[in-house]
């Protein structure tokens, strides 16, 4: 990516178009190489959609993300990061991000494709072996409704931020009108375990939830909430347990 390009996709509050419609080529190459579970799993049908609305919502989710992590992020962690969505506009924002996902071939190719040296990949495993307070800003965007064992991956994922670290959610709330898309846009796997709700609920007793936005506006098919780590959840961390020596 060039120098002047690289300075508008840092400072850009939305997707830039060009790089959107790059993204699209790249993705519209592979489709038919990545297996259909995977594929799915991953979205990438929904941002490639012939139903323009659906297409809106799925980058409009990711235009809302970009505008609640910022710029000048320092280290970020991109938990789930699936195919790769964001990680040009990270690595034009970040000093260094990690991107960790079960399938990694796809986000690989794109950020070679987009020229992203300071991204690394790692198997979402890898997180565990993460020291504490070694990342500024978490996102994990459509994830969470995944994991088997959502306590756990949240106390994790704490673990990791530095206090005044954010931790960015995204999620469906899985109503009956979120149901009804997926179905009418031909999706008929059943991927997720839990809505985005619970998912807040798991979060709210580590971080604040400090923002929080839902698409579309009038009727909520998806929130994105921006949770935040505070010195007292830190100390509660490192505090001993009752009966147990300092």
């Amino acid at each position: 990516m060039e120098a002047r390009a690289a300075e508008q996709v840092r400072k850009s509050r939305a997707y830039p178009r060009r790089l959107r419609a790059e993204v699209c080529a790249f993705l519209r190459e592979l489709v038919n190489e990545i297996p259909p579970q995977e594929r799915d799993e991953m979205g990438v049908p929904s941002y490639l959609h012939r139903n323009p609305a659906m297409r809106w919502l799925y980058w409009r989710r990711l235009d809302v993300a970009l505008r609640l992590a910022g710029s000048d992020l320092g280290t970020v962690l991109d938990f789930g990061c699936g195919p790769g969505m964001l990680l040009p506009l990270l690595a034009a924002r970040a000093n260094r991000v990690l991107a960790v996902d079960d399938h990694l071939e796809v986000a690989r190719r794109l950020a070679d494709r987009f020229a992203c040296p300071n991204v690394s990949l790692a198997p979402s495993e890898s997180v565990a072996a993460m020291p504490p307070a070694s990342a500024d800003l978490i996102l994990a965007l459509d994830v969470l409704e995944h994991v088997p064992d959502l306590p756990a991956t949240v106390a994790q994922l704490c673990r990791i931020l530095v206090p005044g670290g954010r931790l960015l959610v995204s999620g469906s709330t899985e109503n009956l009108l979120y149901r009804c898309g997926r179905r009418l846009a031909g999706f008929s796997g059943c991927y997720h375990r839990r809505s985005v709700y619970t998912v807040l609920e798991a979060i709210r007793p580590h971080l604040q939830i400090s923002r929080s936005v839902t698409l579309p506006r009038a009727c909520p098919l998806f929130i994105l909430a921006a949770c935040t780590k505070h010195p007292a959840a830190c100390a509660q961390e490192t505090s001993p347990s009752p009966g147990k020596p300092a």
